[in-house]
């Protein structure tokens, strides 16, 4: 047996054994050639592809929060050859966050909360891949309930306020969630509060 344009620290053995450590990373077209004692020769090519270990960093990346630009966080190989395309190959990225394929920048805007788990593989010149698995925390926002007071309401006269909100990342709902509103007096999810006041004092909610 015998061989050409071997990957360096391969060996190919007159009894057709290949091994060794291969030393540098590339795409080889290796030719293997066998002779019998007769003088016939039969040949096959073949495709060695040999692989550094791509390293994937950062191994974690930082919270996020809710409605709030996020990063940019880059992720980057170690050991790769050539150009780099990155993609999420595992799990998935909260909703409003984007992985460039070409620079692995991890960015945008999250839209949902939550924690989110994913895999970030890095695919270099020669199709070797390497990957991380990370988890991205997404926290809440925090929400301002407006207008910090409400004006008095009169005993037997219609009244009406609308509550809103800042900040958030999908729509809203109101509800009383501790104390009680004076009888009459309702809140609708969306935040109106209206009726006629029967009984007069002070009612914290």
């Amino acid at each position: 047996w015998s061989a050409t344009n071997l990957p360096t620290g391969l060996d190919l053995t007159p009894g057709g054994v290949l091994s060794g450590p291969p030393t540098t990373a590339g795409s080889y077209a290796v030719t293997i050639r066998y002779a019998d004692d007769a003088g016939c020769i039969g040949t096959a090519s073949y495709t060695i592809l040999v692989c550094s270990t791509l390293s994937v960093t950062p191994a974690s990346v930082p919270a996020g929060t809710g409605g709030v630009a996020y990063g940019p966080v880059a992720f980057a190989a170690a050991s790769a050859s050539g150009a780099v395309t990155w993609s999420v190959t595992a799990g998935a990225l909260p909703a409003g966050l984007g992985l460039d394929a070409v620079s692995g920048v991890l960015s945008g805007t999250p839209t949902a909360v939550g924690s989110f788990s994913f895999t970030v593989t890095a695919t270099d010149s020669l199709g070797c891949k390497g990957s991380v698995a990370v988890t991205l925390v997404v926290n809440c926002p925090t929400i301002t309930v407006n207008p910090p007071t409400l004006t008095a309401a009169f005993e037997d006269l219609a009244y009406t306020a609308t509550l809103t909100q800042a900040g958030g990342t999908a729509g809203t709902t109101f509800a009383v969630t501790a104390g009680s509103l004076p009888a009459g007096f309702t809140l609708t999810p969306a935040g109106a509060r209206s009726g006629t006041a029967a009984i007069p004092g002070t009612y914290d909610v």
